[in-house]
Formats: C-alpha cells, structure tokens, sequence
C-alpha cells in the first residue's frame, strides 16, 4: 500500500527556501548522488533551483572562510544550553521561551539554512529568506521566520556532516546516518565530523551575536556525553511527552517534511513511517539512557511539556535556579508577554488507534516509566 502527498500538509511554495540550498555544492551532488538521482519529474526544477543556490553557497562560503576564519577561531565559546528530547515532545517551544532572554543567542533559521557563509550574507539574503519563507511550518501552525530559533541539526546538513536528516531527501530510500542518533557503531571520522562542524557553527553564531548560546536539537538527545565533552560545562534540558502524543505527531512530521522538502513524494505507509518512528527512538534514548548517568551533577534537567504549558513561567523560573542563571525578572514581562500571545494557538490532533497504542506501550515502555506516564492516560 502506497500514500501519495498526505492531505494534511500545507502548501509550501516552490520558491520558498529549502534545507539543502545551503549545502557546498560538492556536497549537494554526493547527497543526489546518494539517493541515485531518483528525482521525481515534478521535482526537477525544485532541484535544479536548489543546485544554483548551491553552487552560490560554495563561493560566498570562500569569502567567509578568508575574511572570518582567524577571528572565528579565536572565539571563546561559553559553554551552551542544550534542548533535547523527542521531535514534537516542545522543544521548539521550550527554546522559544528561553530565547526571550536577550542575554542568551541562539541558532536562528537563517544561519541554520546557510551555515558556511551567513557572517558575509546575512546583510543581503536574509531580508530575502525573510520574504520567500511562509508563515507558518508545513507540520503545524507554529510560526516560520528567519530570525526564529532553529535547530541545528539543519546546519550540520548544510555542512556536511552525516545526518539522519539527508534521509528527507529521499524518503522512500533506506535512510543514512541512522548510527548518528546515538553514534553506537559510527566512525570516528563521522564523528568528529560532527564535533568540528557544531564547534564552528557555535563560535561563528557568537561572532555575529555574542551571548551563551541556547541550542535545540532532538537528534542532541542520544549525543549527550560527546557534546558534554565537546563543550565543557554544558547544561541539558530534557523535556518529555506522552508517547501516546509524540508518535502520531511524528509521523505526520516526517511525511510533511519529505514532502515539501524532498525530490520524492512518500510512498511509504503509516505502519512503515510509524516503524522508522519507533526505530529512530530506539536510537536516540539507547544514547539517552546509556549516558545521562554520566552527565556531571546539576547539569541535567529533566521537565514534561504537560506541565510547562500549565505553568511556563514557573517552569523557566526553575530551570534559571537549577542552573544558577541570573535576571529572570529582566525576561519575566517577555515571557508573559510570548505566552499571551500564543492562547489562540490550536495544536494538531493526531489520532491514534488502538494497534499503534499497543505498539507505543511495547516499544516506548522504558520511557513511560522513565518521565513518570501511564500507559492508559494521553
């Protein structure tokens, strides 16, 4: 059984930017090349587009490297606040709320899309992107924008690195870098792929907007020991939903992203997608759990969305205790300000029946136990 382009995804015009635009064009051919050049006719333009795009990247990523290379290097980077857990568990909303804080930066959309060469582009192309962005994502009705905290995981895709995420390219392909959710059986090459890409990207970030950085990545959450060594002193904020929520929630994510992202529509049907949902969890928290026993004490919190949405303000005000950060009452009126403004917001309703329930409770039974659910209640 086969599913064509899912009726719930919302339209996203063609010349609106896609993640690969920001890729060396080298890059961008050994991802076509990976994928065998298995492009849908009607995504022949879309890649055409994005390979000029990418081409341009390569040249302006030059300029970059020999104007900033030096003072990039020489950034002392203070050690980030990492974001992790589960795609649609609120980790966009949890870093939202913490970038209301003007003494932190973060990764916006803009620099997560163009990762090699924003310091010597943004005066020019993000007013572009600003423009050719829709308002909203394609997998809900959160707000879309340049300048809007981003993950990085995007930029490792603009840099290079392996990702799980070059899987959105070609959807109905086995996907690539899976070893990278939890780096069990990754090359050291890979690896440390990783480790210099982030390390640039994080100190090219400062250079541009200087503060402690405030990062989010789902794809963090089986990588915590490696970016507590990689960056000294790092905090970690684990933020949990009920599997029964995050699920159904994921694949309708994974399916509007292949389609307005990749150069295939999804052939795949939800049993399958539902699969890839329990195998990349399988991944990412054998990572998590194998190693927050290793994260230095006090430097790991663990919060559920359903009670940072009953109470935003007092969940922020605990995590600047536990983390011994000062002037919340600076960003108190910022935070009551975003969190009145979001009372119109409608989450997506997923349904979920009662085989997918059952597979939830088998598959995901350590993680209920671990962050306090039942398996009855949603």
């Amino acid at each position: 059984m086969t599913q064509s382009i899912p009726d719930k995804v919302k339209p996203y015009p063609f010349y609106s930017p896609r993640f690969w635009a920001g890729m060396y064009f080298s890059d961008y051919m050994r991802m076509l090349a990976a994928g065998k050049f298995r492009i849908h006719p009607l995504r022949y333009g879309m890649a055409l587009m994005v390979g000029g795009c990418a081409g341009a990247s390569s040249v302006l990523s030059v300029a970059q490297r020999a104007l900033y290379n030096r003072r990039i290097d020489a950034v002392e980077l203070p050690a980030p606040i990492f974001v992790v857990g589960h795609w649609r568990s609120g980790t966009t909303l949890l870093h939202e709320l913490l970038s209301l804080d003007q003494q932190f930066s973060y990764p916006t959309t803009f620099q997560c899309f163009v990762p090699n060469h924003f310091l010597v582009s943004s005066f020019l192309l993000e007013p572009l992107v600003r423009l050719l962005m829709p308002a909203t994502r394609p997998m809900d009705s959160m707000p879309a924008g340049a300048r809007l905290p981003q993950e990085d995981e995007f930029a490792l895709v603009g840099m290079g690195a392996p990702t799980p995420y070059k899987h959105l390219a070609f959807c109905n392909q086995p996907a690539p870098h899976m070893d990278m959710l939890d780096f069990e059986g990754a090359t050291e090459r890979d690896i440390e792929k990783v480790r210099r890409s982030l390390t640039s990207f994080y100190k090219s970030i400062s250079l541009q907007t200087p503060g402690r950085l405030i990062v989010k990545s789902p794809t963090h959450t089986g990588r915590i020991a490696e970016l507590a060594r990689w960056f000294p002193g790092a905090k970690f904020i684990h933020i949990a939903r009920h599997p029964h929520k995050i699920v159904p929630s994921t694949i309708h994510l994974w399916r509007s992203l292949a389609t307005v992202q990749g150069y295939q529509f999804p052939e795949i049907d939800n049993e399958a997608l539902e699969e890839f949902v329990h195998t990349c969890y399988d991944r990412m928290y054998n990572g998590y759990f194998r190693d927050r026993s290793s994260i230095p004490e006090g430097s790991l919190l663990e919060i559920q969305f359903e009670e940072l949405v009953k109470d935003p303000i007092g969940n922020v005000r605990n995590i600047y205790q536990s983390f011994g950060i000062d002037e919340f009452d600076t960003v108190l009126p910022r935070l009551q300000k975003y969190w009145s403004s979001r009372q119109d917001h409608k989450a997506n309703k997923s349904a979920i029946n009662e085989k997918t329930r059952g597979s939830i409770d088998h598959r995901w039974s350590r993680y209920i136990d671990a962050f306090g659910y039942q398996l009855q209640t949603v």
